[in-house]
């Protein structure tokens, strides 16, 4: 039987099915036995066991060179080192709740608040609460806490979530692929999967139906996993894996050639990235620099707001490692649905039309401008350009380009160096930007299209809303319209114009975007090599015409369906 999934960690696998029980529950509502003082000294030393296994690990994988291991451990510790986290324990503390209780309720709380964020990204910390919280509570209790360490190799997990430590905790090379009920692409789980190669599904909701111990094929690649498998399918599946890994081996080659249309036109691949210490992966793939460098992960679960300095390190760091290649940093993109140290922000009922990015850092210029100064004195490590997301009309831009001239101004006062020339450009992510995009373009250096955003907005349709999700499609032809509109704004007023969302590394989607004009592409790192070798078995005049085409059909099945028609079997060979 097939179980359909989304695609987090691309890749194909043949192996046995290995079930993970999900973690032991807590109750929320259970009750001091022995006072208030007690159970705090039970939270304390539960606290500071936890605080030491995990500097312990951060230690180790440090020591090995696991950096992904070790980046996610240190946001842990961040994690249980907030002051906001512990403030809000002792406060369930002194409602009579025993110390379990408290931690759970605590954890509840914190979730609740970045799973409203608007970046699915940093909705995912919500896993990494989660996993502290799970720490937390073994150790009051007394249990021991989830590990794979015992694990054999050439296993499929299926688990309805799976924490980062029980992954971390699994012996190297034991688990071939991962097939999650829950969780997304960003998650921590995923990007640590990705770190250590393993085939990722996630939101593969049936997936829990799948037999503990039998054999599953798990393609990762398309979105989805089968089995049971008998023995004459295992036999066919194992051919089809052997000619896929030989398509995979091919695609080596392209980390050291540039992205190029099979007629010659020279197409920029740009990746997205989030915090400094990914910077250095980009270069890896070839890419031609960071389309997309997201700042959120600065404001969130900390006490304070990041200073200057702060800021300007991490930026620093980035345009270092990228050795002259440009870095894009776009400015906090952050709703008012969070509230961040230092921002008195109220909740919204609907915070992605709200309050945020771009519209908060107008009513708050000293934030603003301290992000403007860390960015502009990166620029002279790198080359270094500035994007504001969330505009939605000319005035913003003409505002937010004004704060960044009195953010120069600051600097040459205090004699701190700067490129004087740093590019300021915007993303394109609301549909009356894109509609007026050639008056945009007057007022930006450059456009960065958020097909995510700018689908939702256009078809009103909340992606990660089970009940609308069918509805959100970026192959509909009212958005295919304004994606092309402000490619061809861009192209008329000699500015540059990427794509960073979904939209450009889907491979039914490039032809597309290629027709439109598009030459600049900013996608996950992982997914660079394979558009590549995509791009390169198109050719630029049949595009155009194949684009235009179908910015005249009625519907998103329809698109597609020219889509598959137009390329060729090789193309489609290539992600199968």
């Amino acid at each position: 039987m097939r179980y359909k999934g989304i695609p987090a960690v691309a890749g194909k696998e043949l192996g046995t099915i290995v079930k993970i029980e999900p973690m032991l529950e807590c109750n929320r509502d259970a009750k001091a036995e022995e006072g208030e003082e007690q159970e705090k000294i039970v939270w304390q030393n539960a606290f500071e066991n936890v605080l030491q296994e995990l500097q312990s690990d951060l230690k180790k994988f440090s020591f090995l060179g696991q950096k992904t291991k070790a980046d996610i451990v240190d946001v842990q510790i961040t994690l249980i080192r907030d002051r906001m986290f512990r403030n809000k324990v002792l406060e369930f503390l002194k409602q009579d709740f025993n110390a379990a209780a408290a931690v759970e309720r605590t954890v509840q709380w914190e979730q609740e608040a970045l799973r409203k964020l608007p970046d699915d990204y940093i909705k995912e910390r919500a896993k990494d609460v989660e996993d502290i919280g799970n720490r937390l509570i073994c150790r009051i209790l007394g249990h021991p806490y989830s590990s794979l360490a015992g694990i054999d190799g050439g296993v499929i997990l299926v688990a309805k979530d799976l924490l980062p430590s029980a992954l971390m905790s699994a012996p190297e090379d034991s688990i071939i692929g991962i097939v999650l009920a829950e969780g997304s692409a960003t998650s921590h789980v995923a990007i640590l999967a990705g770190s250590m190669g393993i085939p990722t599904l996630v939101g593969c909701v049936q997936s829990q139906e799948l037999p503990d111990g039998k054999t599953a094929f798990l393609n990762a690649s398309e979105g989805f996993v089968d089995g049971p498998l008998n023995e004459e399918e295992s036999r066919t599946v194992t051919q089809q894996l052997t000619d896929y890994r030989l398509r995979q081996k091919e695609l080596e080659k392209w980390r050291v050639m540039p992205g190029r249309t099979s007629d010659g036109k020279r197409i920029q691949m740009l990746a997205n990235i989030t915090g400094d210490d990914e910077a250095g992966a980009v270069l890896e793939t070839g890419a031609d620099g960071v389309g997309l460098f997201r700042t959120e992960f600065l404001f969130l679960n900390r006490a304070s707001l990041p200073t200057e300095e702060e800021q300007f390190e991490t930026y620093c760091r980035a345009a270092k490692k990228l050795g002259g290649l440009p870095l894009t940093i776009r400015t906090i993109d952050i709703g008012a649905d969070k509230k961040v140290s230092g921002l008195a922000l109220k909740g919204e009922q609907n915070p992605a039309l709200g309050y945020r990015a771009i519209r908060i850092c107008a009513d708050h210029e000293e934030l603003f401008l301290t992000q403007l100064r860390a960015a502009l004195r990166a620029s002279s490590f790198g080359k270094v350009r500035i994007m504001f997301p969330m505009v939605g009309s000319v005035q913003e831009v003409k505002a937010a380009k004004a704060e960044v001239e009195k953010a120069k101004v600051q600097l040459r006062k205090n004699r701190i160096g700067f490129d004087e020339t740093v590019p300021v450009g915007i993303m394109v992510e609301i549909p009356s930007t894109a509609i007026l995009a050639d008056k945009f373009a007057t007022e930006a250096d450059f456009f960065s299209i958020g097909s995510n955003d700018l689908t939702q907005y256009t078809l009103a349709a909340d992606r990660l809303n089970a009940k609308v999700a069918p509805l959100y499609d970026y192959f509909h032809p009212a958005v295919l319209r304004l994606v092309e509109r402000t490619i061809r704004s861009a192209s008329k007023g000699g500015i540059g114009c990427s794509v960073c969302g979904e939209m450009a590394s889907d491979p039914m989607a490039i032809p597309l975007l290629l027709g439109f004009g598009l030459s600049h592409f900013s996608m996950n790192p992982a997914k660079i090599l394979l558009t590549k070798k995509l791009m390169s078995l198109l050719d630029i005049a049949e595009l155009e015409k194949l684009g235009q085409k179908c910015l005249e059909m009625e519907t998103a099945d329809d698109v597609r369906k020219a889509v598959s028609s137009f390329v060729g079997e090789s193309y489609k060979l290539c992600i199968s």
